[in-house]
Parts: C-alpha cells; sequence; structure tokens
C-alpha cells in the first residue's frame, strides 16, 4: 500500500477518533435538537430503532439514522470504573485535556460562562492529506431528573462572537453530545452516552459509518483511564447537583 493511502486510512481514524471528544465544556446551537434533554430527543426519535453493533468490555454499542441525516447517531451504555466526580472533573479540564482527547491539538477556553457552563474551541490535528478540524462547542452541565442523571450536554455553535476562525481547517459540526452520568458505588458509574456528529471534508459518509462504531469504546475508557488518574476538583454548583442526584436515587 502506498505512502498516500496509508495516510488517508490513517485520516479516516483520526477524524472519526476526534470526532468523538468534542466536549471540553457548550450557548445555543443552530441545530434543530439543541441543547435539549436526551429523553425529548429520543421521544423524537422513538420511531427509529437503535441498531446493535456490538458489546465489548461491558460497553454496549448502538447506532441509527436521524432525519434525512447520512451519518448514524451513536449510542453507548455501561458502567465505567471511576466516580462521577471524577469524570466530571475530567470534563472541566481546558489546559490538560489533550492529555487524554486523542490527537487534540489544542482547546482554548472562549468563555467561561459558569462553573458548569463554558465556550471552548477546539483544534484537532489530522494527518496528511486531510485538514485539520476545528469546531467551537457550547458545554453544559445538567441535573435530569427524569433520567436521574447528571448530563454532560454538549452542541457545536455557529457565527460565535468570538470564533477564531477555521483558517484552512475544515469546520465539523456536533448535532449533540449526551453523556448520562448514574454513580451507582463510589467507583462505579453507569453511563449512557448519545453522540451525532459530522467531520466534514471530504470522507464519504459511508466509510464514516463503517469505521465510527468502534469508537464510542475507546472513547469512554479514555475517559475512565484519566479520571483515575486525577483527584476530583469541583465547584460549588457541581457539589450541589451532585448531592441532589443522590437524593434522588
Amino acid at each position: 500500500m502506498n505512502t498516500w493511502l496509508l495516510n488517508f486510512n490513517k485520516c479516516i481514524f483520526t477524524t472519526l477518533g476526534t470526532s468523538l471528544i468534542f466536549l471540553g465544556l457548550s450557548i445555543a446551537s443552530p441545530s434543530t435538537i439543541n441543547n435539549e434533554p436526551m429523553d425529548k430527543i429520543e421521544n423524537r426519535l422513538n420511531h427509529i430503532k437503535w441498531e446493535f453493533i456490538l458489546r465489548n468490555q461491558g460497553i454496549l454499542i448502538q447506532r441509527k439514522k436521524t432525519y434525512d441525516e447520512s451519518i448514524f447517531a451513536l449510542k453507548a451504555t455501561g458502567i465505567l470504573n471511576t466516580s462521577i466526580e471524577q469524570i466530571i472533573s475530567t470534563f472541566r479540564e481546558t489546559t490538560s485535556a489533550h492529555l487524554w482527547a486523542p490527537d487534540l491539538k489544542s482547546r482554548t477556553l472562549l468563555k467561561n460562562i459558569s462553573e458548569i457552563e463554558a465556550v471552548v474551541y477546539d483544534v484537532h490535528k489530522m494527518p496528511w492529506p486531510c485538514q485539520d478540524r476545528d469546531v467551537v462547542i457550547h458545554n453544559k452541565i445538567k441535573l435530569i431528573k427524569s433520567r436521574k442523571q447528571i448530563a454532560l450536554i454538549s452542541t457545536s455553535v455557529e457565527n460565535y462572537s468570538d470564533d477564531p476562525g477555521s483558517k484552512g481547517r475544515v469546520r465539523a459540526e456536533l448535532h449533540y453530545s449526551f453523556i448520562g452520568l448514574t454513580p451507582l458505588t463510589k467507583n462505579k458509574t453507569k453511563v449512557e452516552f448519545f453522540i451525532h456528529v459530522d467531520p466534514k471534508g471530504s470522507i464519504p459518509s459511508w466509510i464514516i459509518n463503517l469505521i465510527i462504531k468502534t469508537r464510542p469504546l475507546g472513547f469512554l475508557k479514555a475517559i475512565e483511564k484519566r479520571a483515575n488518574q486525577i483527584k476530583p476538583k469541583l465547584g460549588p454548583k457541581t457539589i450541589k447537583m451532585i448531592k441532589n442526584l443522590f437524593i434522588l436515587l
């Protein structure tokens, strides 16, 4: 296989890997779904059944096509061997995000709205011949009482006032990312992960769908590994949110 083809294959895998880490901590999105809780999104899509992909290391991966999108939405459910406090602390990292997020070149905090909401700008390095990807993301942490979860919700933002601009990169689109967390024990957390992302560019959607099915597993395991390397560092709003979640349980 020649060098160009090898790099193109690597480009595909890198694109799919980085498309699952557009999460840093997210303002209004132009997408139809926006920042709605996942139960509302699921209700809209109940007529479309989830398709089984694989089960590995205790994580179940499923997929479905939504609306007229050519790229599958993904769902991953399972248990992570770490605490909910450590997981949330991991997602609150900005300058250290590259330590656990594969192929993340840089993450810039554009606006720290509060300890539970922020806007970030991510750049993801891609191998030649692919262009780097970038995205402006609005992240928010919410207590979803109906699901008995603390959710990490992310969407990409268009026309943000402080958008640094793509500057020759390809602007990806994160329709939504929803990570619902429910503590089971001190060091075990149930996770429900929904994501629908389009890395854009010239990679055919059928190739993306072929390879993307294995990516949520690696992403969740990367979170688990990083979470177990750090000590929880949470603000008063987040601590209160976790306490209220335990009351619901």
